[in-house]
């Protein structure tokens, strides 16, 4: 998916305007003129058949549609696929998304975090291994500045996956949460983490990128780098 200067979305491959997108468009009478978007990601071993497509428009919404088969559309169903776009209720004022493999993040305007979807590893931060299909409020979680998720592969008779997230808050305190078999949550230990973690208690750090096994940060020194998912406050 694209922005084309005229703020049409268009798909990328046949540059058809979809109906339910752009400065005009309506879905079930309600104007959602887009201003984010973003999609899954997709790994080694990743389908595309999975994508699923998060937008929010000018009123701070959150619309979804595409793979919902773990619920990553967080409308509280897994019926698949979501062919229009769907208005993901219980979370309103939303400032950034971040879309995992199979799973979702969302950050409010106040600086609360929301996650659902797939929850194997415990990524969703919420305290269990429970896959969610409705956006659930992760406590503790406040003052959330940026966000990864994070998803490793590897090969063994099929493919495998494991999972985790990272939450910066705006006071320069990193946490994690999920897969941790080699310490990649930075916390002490190799033991996974379905609630928020903090990554060494005596560092504050100003930015931070993950690969699939490692996690890089700066101090609060440091220039910030920009960051790859959707965030609109920080589009020009």
């Amino acid at each position: 998916m694209l922005f084309r200067s005229n703020g049409h979305t268009t798909d990328v491959y046949c540059w058809t305007k979809i109906p339910y997108l752009g400065p005009d468009a309506t879905v079930g009478g309600q104007s959602c003129k887009i201003i984010g978007i973003t999609v899954t990601q997709v790994i080694n071993g990743g389908s595309a058949d999975s994508t699923t497509i998060y937008a929010i428009d000018q009123a701070y919404r959150l619309w979804t549609w595409g793979y919902n088969g773990n619920g990553e559309c967080g409308i509280g169903n897994t019926t698949t696929p979501q062919t229009t776009p769907q208005l993901v209720t219980g979370i309103s004022n939303v400032r950034m998304v971040v879309a995992g493999l199979y799973s979702a993040f969302a950050v409010t305007n106040a600086g609360q975090l929301y996650s659902w979807g797939y929850n194997n590893h415990g990524q969703l931060g919420t305290g269990n291994t429970t896959a969610y299909s409705s956006p659930q409020l992760i406590t503790g979680m406040t003052n959330v500045y940026d966000i990864h998720t994070v998803m490793g592969s590897y090969y063994s008779g099929g493919w495998n996956y494991y999972y985790r997230t990272y939450v910066l808050k705006n006071n320069g305190e990193l946490y994690g949460t999920g897969y941790n078999g080699n310490g990649e949550l930075g916390n002490g230990n190799t033991t996974n983490q379905s609630a928020f973690t903090r990554c060494n208690p005596t560092l504050t750090f100003s930015q931070f990128t993950t690969t699939g096994s490692a996690v890089y940060c700066s101090d609060r020194k440091s220039t910030r780098l920009n960051s790859s998912h959707t965030d609109i406050s920080r589009m020009p």
